[in-house]
């Protein structure tokens, strides 16, 4: 709350302020959803107790690629046995939205998939959930900075 008339500097301040908390969080969710918590610096981007559990609950009830780009908020809702706006409410509280969640949700199923030499690109965007290899490759080289074919190469050879 600020009191009227108010400072344009602060008020910038505090936009400034509520962004960067914003995107603390969404990168701390994003590493949780993607796999990388254990790259969390000093466990500041742990997620606390509750939202890891909602998280794990919500990671079950899809496992792959596909179900994820079926499926649907209501679908999400129905498996949680919540309702859509409770959903909805607990997306928000970890600052993610669904549509985001699945994106990421695709990109880790890839993911796991690429790490197998044997799996090829197109075949690894198929079992994703994506439409084309092309738009793949594209969102993960948005993703990573690297074509998927490039970052397995990097995988291999560590």
């Amino acid at each position: 709350f600020m009191e009227k008339p108010f400072d344009n500097y602060e008020l910038v301040l505090r936009v400034q302020g509520l962004i960067s908390n914003r995107e603390r969080v969404f990168d701390r969710v994003k590493r949780m959803v993607i796999g990388m918590e254990n790259e969390a610096q000093g466990g500041q981007g742990q997620l606390q107790a509750s939202e890891d559990d909602f998280l794990q609950k919500l990671h079950g009830v899809f496992s792959t690629g596909r179900e994820i780009s079926a499926a649907s908020l209501d679908d999400a809702a129905v498996k949680l046995a919540m309702s859509k706006r409770s959903l909805q409410r607990e997306m928000q509280r970890l600052g993610i939205s669904w549509r985001e969640y699945k994106r990421l949700r695709r990109l880790r199923v890839a993911i796991d998939l690429l790490r197998d030499p044997k799996n090829r690109v197109s075949t690894v965007a198929e079992k994703a959930g994506y439409r084309s290899a092309a738009h793949f490759s594209k969102v993960f080289k948005q993703h990573s900075g690297v074509s998927p074919t490039e970052w397995r190469s990097e995988q291999l050879s560590e």
